[in-house]
């Protein structure tokens, strides 16, 4: 523990004060982009991965059990592509559990998101996430995938929308934070052998994310605390392209 929190000194000097602010988000940003670096959770007994290198996907997460309540903080490292193999990791962010927390957002009482979506696309309301998820969700890696349908799930104003339509325009109408809490909507308490759980989120910006959900007590959103020293070489080597909506009409 001592040789992660040396690994991370400098990286971020000092506590922040007052209550945790959500990260400001600009909508309507049409564009996937690469992570280049592996992240992983970095413990006492070793690294845990948390997101591989590739084509981000913003509608998963990384879910553990069994978290202690003393749990105070999680170290996130990234391993560059050239120290594959190695155990070469170096700071990407940290969770303070101690620290400021944010409530989980309602996108659904969002009038501004209901005013855009129904304007652009018709949808007079969000679609439910447990639609796309799997009949469980297990320790690890879990994501939402749309059903397949031949028959489209709703026509509005002649256009014809699939799951797989959904989950784009939510790709581009919902902030990070906002797909965090979409999901969540869709997720079970935390067993009673677990009382607590964790998940871990990752935004088109890189942004990681971490819900602790405590049985009984309630869920609280952690943002990882980073720098631009520790994330540079990843967000330097994205590659951003538009990928637009498919809806065609009837």
């Amino acid at each position: 523990m001592h040789r992660l929190r040396r690994l991370f000194e400098g990286v971020l000097p000092k506590e922040p004060e007052g209550p945790l602010a959500l990260p400001v988000v600009e909508r309507h940003l049409a564009r996937r982009r690469t992570l280049r670096c592996d992240l992983l959770l970095t413990t006492g007994p070793g690294s845990v991965p948390l997101f591989a290198a590739g084509l981000i996907e913003e509608f998963q997460f990384f879910q553990r059990f069994g978290i202690s309540a003393d749990h105070d903080v999680e170290f996130v490292t990234r391993l560059d592509a050239e120290d594959a193999g190695t155990e070469n990791y170096r700071a990407y962010g940290i969770f303070h559990l101690r620290g400021p927390w944010s409530r989980i957002p309602e996108p659904r009482r969002d009038r501004s998101l209901a005013r855009r979506l129904e304007q652009k696309y018709g949808l007079e309301r969000l679609p439910h996430a447990s639609k796309m998820a799997p009949p469980s969700f297990a320790a690890g890696l879990n994501r939402l995938t749309p059903p397949a349908q031949v028959k489209p799930l709703r026509k509005v104003r002649g256009r014809c929308f699939y799951f797989t339509d959904f989950l784009e325009i939510l790709r581009l109408e919902l902030s990070g934070p906002q797909k965090v809490a979409w999901i969540e909507e869709a997720l079970p308490p935390p067993p009673p052998w677990s009382p607590i759980v964790h998940r871990y989120y990752l935004d088109a910006r890189k942004q990681a994310y971490l819900v602790r959900d405590h049985r009984g007590v309630g869920k609280r959103l952690y943002i990882a605390r980073t720098s631009e020293e520790a994330n540079e070489p990843c967000l330097l080597s994205t590659r951003v392209y538009r990928r637009p909506i498919p809806l065609p009409v009837v």
